[in-house]
């Protein structure tokens, strides 16, 4: 069953802190850094993008 059709089906809590920590650990998996908040940063910013986009589907905004 899709994460879509769940929301529409009425389920409105989903356990989502995995794939929250794959997005910021894809982003930056292929970068090289020299800072570690760099690093921080930017698995901030993909996990926040990847927060919104869960929140689009699980609230029928998608």
């Amino acid at each position: 069953m899709t994460t879509t059709r769940l929301s529409k089906g009425g389920v409105r809590k989903v356990n989502y802190y995995t794939y929250m920590a794959q997005a910021g650990a894809k982003a930056v998996s292929n970068k090289e850094y020299k800072q570690f908040h760099d690093v921080m940063l930017d698995a901030q910013a993909a996990m926040k993008e990847n927060v919104m986009e869960a929140m689009k589907v699980f609230s029928n905004l998608k």
